[in-house]
């Protein structure tokens, strides 16, 4: 026996012969020594021993001495069962001696009833929360194998529930529980691995594995899952079986007829719904799955649905022996990747039907509500803000290596007004006021300012070429052996670069290095979050403008730009050895780990990239990257997500392709298709490149610029393009304090019956995201675009709905849209600067739209 092995029981026992009474037994005092217990017993002093209920008030308080065992003397408290817990009563903590002053606080240990099971799940004041789980290699699973992890959470109710049986509950989550019943006992439709339980095993489902809509086709045999030719089958989205394989017959029975469109991927993650969900039996070979969602925040039906699948395995096992109804058990799951919270479930409800149970369970709508009340978002003063790339020129340009000038400087009062007349907000000079250790510079960065602001330009981007060159070094800047050995040597530093300036009016925020490498992520993350703690430290109000790369399928971005990856790209024959993952795949691969890495290394309060899509191929024809929207649909979802906002940069000029004279003006249509796209896919600021025509300039070359193809000319003139943007800003500005206050949640792009417009633009998109209050759209010909924002605050969804032919194709393109919003009966629409309230026929809308033109939509109750 060492000392190590010293941990066990304390005994005190009498010498023989003698007798002994202990008087009082104060208690083990652990982690302490003799004196401090000595002094603690022969002291005077006494100590607050409290007891408090969950809420925190007080049930019983007194003072008691040192080494006195304190008792509770109240009733013992009790909390109400719901439909899935019994409570036990208890404390916080095991009651102790006294040795100083202590609380005990009551927690009631939830119980699971009989006839509840659950996996990979936690309890929740009185609901569960399904577990994320975890399901072999990801999205790109489409069935499990012996090799395959599946770790699905489930919250199953033992029963012998049948049709007509409806349960109800309330849940919050990004995601809806899906609902399975399984022929009398679930668990033995679990799957195992090396012994290990790991879930329930659910062939297909309302979703896929990987979260996408069923189709008939996806329900699965599993003959090699659990060996001796046994299955775990899925029939329709609702039903599993689990039995010897000769009874289900061939694969050809697992074939199902049903239409799913049951993903419910897209709800809010902090609004509770409530659902009232069950079967019914349409005929002896048809099963109905029918239920009706709630938002119980916003007081409406999100959606009511009544899905029919036909039921093929008659002689398998899954009806009762002899009969055509289905007996078993009730089980819940989580989807793949998602945790959802089963607040309250209020029960199983036998032998009814949804009428009867909506009369007692519906979220009814209130009479000054946001479900009965039109969106009115007037007390809201919310404005976009604008700025162009490229300042003004002082009237020399120099163009293919020759000299011009034009006889004036376009630095006057008179152009900045100019520049504020066409709707910007912000001045951003770039390098030409570029600030660093001279003292003049920032004398002429602060004069600069001043005349802005007698423009009405109050606010400046400033550019410190010290704090963005030190943002774009391939090497670490803080650390040993760097040039900053600390932190605080880097604050100490951005410190001295602003102090003359950060608090100057008008200087709004200052500019890091453009468009960084991958390499550079160490030390732009380091710039990044010195800037934030200066400003934490100081007090300064001061905007970060940052901006990083966009998805381009380039031979540059791709080797010098974004992560490596395993395995290399023959870029000169157009082959992989990756083996799965063709060259788009692989790019967007290693431009979200791009992405993903910068916003996790620094942690930002907005997201910022440019794009220019539209250009010319080299035979002269009109293009769209078809880079372009899903890059939009993954930035998007990612600044959603972490709750940051997305700000971009977008086209005003298209520069020669290749070397040669291919260019491609922003034309109206054009102008209003891009700016559609960055509103609909809540973008909150907007910039764009260029405002005025570039002073140093090629004709042709990797960038080359045309006089008048940008908001100015080279004397200053306002061209089209400027009176183009004017009137977009001044609409985006009127739809301003209404769209500011939703945020992106999803999009996906619909097919019409004729497709004859160029559409390679459309040609990598793969996420095609469910909606929620959307419960149908279609378009007649070409493609649509459909993207879903959310107000949080308001509990209202807005959905822009947009022809997404290229902008240039013409007006033959046009397209008729309908749109169906179930349990809505009008709609507050958006279009072109005019807001119009429509009546909703059964929840249905029809609009037709040109291409690059957009209408958003926000159905409500009234």
């Amino acid at each position: 026996m060492t000392t190590s092995d010293l941990v066990g029981s304390i005994v005190l026992y009498g010498k023989f012969g003698t007798t002994c009474t202990i008087d009082k037994l104060y208690g083990v005092f652990e982690d302490t020594d003799v004196a401090t217990i000595a002094s603690g017993l022969n002291g005077d002093e006494t100590y607050t021993v409290t007891f408090r209920d969950e809420n925190g008030s007080v049930l019983q308080e007194e003072s008691l001495p040192y080494g006195v065992t304190p008792v509770y003397r109240g009733e013992t408290l009790t909390k109400e069962e719901n439909a899935i817990y019994t409570y036990t009563f208890g404390w916080d903590k095991e009651i102790a001696v006294v040795t100083g002053a202590a609380t005990y606080t009551v927690v009631f240990t939830p119980v699971a009833k009989d006839y509840v099971n659950a996996y990979n799940t936690t309890f929740a004041e009185d609901g569960v929360v399904l577990g994320k789980g975890s399901l072999g290699n990801g999205a790109n699973y489409t069935g499990p194998n012996a090799n395959d992890l599946v770790d699905q959470a489930y919250l199953g109710l033992d029963g012998d529930y049948s049709f007509n049986d409806y349960i109800v509950f309330d849940f919050t989550g990004k995601n809806m529980p899906e609902i399975a019943f399984f022929a009398k006992n679930y668990n033995q439709s679990m799957y195992y691995q090396n012994g290990d339980k790991y879930g329930i095993v659910v062939a297909g489902g309302i979703t896929r594995w990987d979260g996408a809509d069923m189709t008939a086709t996806d329900n699965v045999d599993f003959g090699n899952v659990f060996g001796n030719s046994e299955k775990a089958i899925m029939n329709g989205p609702y039903m599993a079986y689990y039995g010897n394989g000769a009874a289900t017959g061939s694969s050809g029975n697992l074939q199902s007829s049903f239409v799913p469109q049951f993903a419910r991927a897209n709800l809010d993650d902090k609004t509770q719904y409530r659902i009232i969900m069950g079967f019914t039996q349409v005929s002896e070979s048809v099963i109905r799955l029918e239920y009706v969602l709630y938002n119980v925040d916003t007081r409406k039906v999100v959606e009511t649905k009544k899905i029919d699948s036909w039921a093929v395995f008659n002689n398998s096992g899954i009806y009762s022996e002899g009969t055509s109804t289905l007996v078993g058990s009730i089980v819940l799951y989580g989807k793949f990747g998602t945790t959802c919270t089963i607040d309250k479930l209020y029960g199983v409800f036998e032998d009814t039907d949804i009428a009867t149970l909506s009369e007692k369970y519906a979220v009814e709508a209130e009479e000054d509500g946001a479900a009965s009340a039109a969106p009115d978002y007037s007390q809201y003063t919310d404005k976009f803000d604008f700025y162009g790339y490229s300042s003004y020129s002082d009237g020399t340009y120099v163009i293919d290596g020759e000299t011009y000038y034009v006889g004036k400087n376009l630095g006057t009062l008179k152009q900045y007004g100019l520049y504020g007349g066409v709707g910007m907000t912000i001045y951003f000079p770039q390098t030409r006021f570029e600030i660093n250790d001279d003292a003049q510079t920032i004398v002429r960065a602060k004069a600069l300012i001043d005349d802005l602001k007698k423009a009405g330009i109050t606010k400046t981007i400033l550019f410190d070429s010290r704090i963005s060159s030190l943002s774009l070094s391939t090497t670490a800047i803080v650390g040993s052996g760097c040039r900053f050995a600390t932190e605080d040597a880097l604050d100490e530093y951005i410190y001295n670069c602003l102090k003359d300036y950060a608090t100057y009016e008008g200087v709004y925020g200052i500019m890091l290095g453009d468009e960084p490498k991958y390499s550079m992520l160490g030390a732009y993350a380091a710039v990044y979050n010195s800037l934030k703690r200066v400003k934490a430290e100081y007090g300064w109000d001061l905007f970060i403008q940052y901006n990083l790369n966009p998805l381009n399928v380039t031979e540059t971005v791709y080797t010098e730009y974004y992560p490596a990856t395993e395995g290399t790209y023959d870029w000169d024959n157009w082959r992989y050895t990756l083996g799965f993952r063709d060259r788009f795949t692989d790019c967007m691969t290693r431009y979200q780990q791009y992405v993903t890495d910068f916003l996790n290394a620094m942690q930002p309060d907005h997201i910022m990239y440019d794009d220019y899509p539209l250009h010319t191929d080299a035979d002269g024809n009109n293009i769209i990257s078809n880079s372009y929207i899903p890059c939009l649909q993954f930035v998007a979802k990612e600044a959603s997500e972490r709750g940051i906002k997305f700000y971009h940069i977008t086209q005003s000029y298209e520069n020669n392709n290749d070397g040669s004279l291919q260019r491609r003006y922003v034309t109206e249509e054009g102008a209003k298709w891009l700016n559609n796209m960055l509103l609909g896919f809540g973008v909150k600021q907007i910039a764009y490149y260029t405002y005025n025509t570039k002073s140093g300039v090629d004709s042709i070359g990797s960038e080359s610029y045309v006089d008048g193809s940008s908001f100015i000319d080279y004397n200053g003139n306002p061209t089209d393009l400027y009176y183009t943007m004017q009137g977009i800003m001044a609409n985006n500005q009127i739809f301003a304090s209404t769209i500011l206050q939703f945020d992106y949640v999803g999009s996906r792009v619909y097919e019409g019956s004729t497709i004859s417009a160029n559409d390679n633009h459309l040609s990598e998109i793969t996420t095609s995201d469910s909606f929620t209050g959307l419960s149908a759209f279609s378009v007649d010909k070409e493609y649509a675009l459909v993207t879903e924002l959310y107000d949080d605050e308001n509990g209202y969804y807005m959905y822009m709905a947009m022809n997404v032919v290229d902008p240039d194709a013409g007006a033959g393109y046009t397209e008729t849209m309908t749109l169906t919003f179930d349990g809505y009966s009008k709609a507050l629409v958006y279009r072109d600067g005019k807001f119009e309230t429509v009546e909703l026929a059964d929840g249905v809308m029809t609009v037709t739209v040109d291409p690059g033109e957009a209408v958003y939509i926000i159905p409500y109750n009234g």
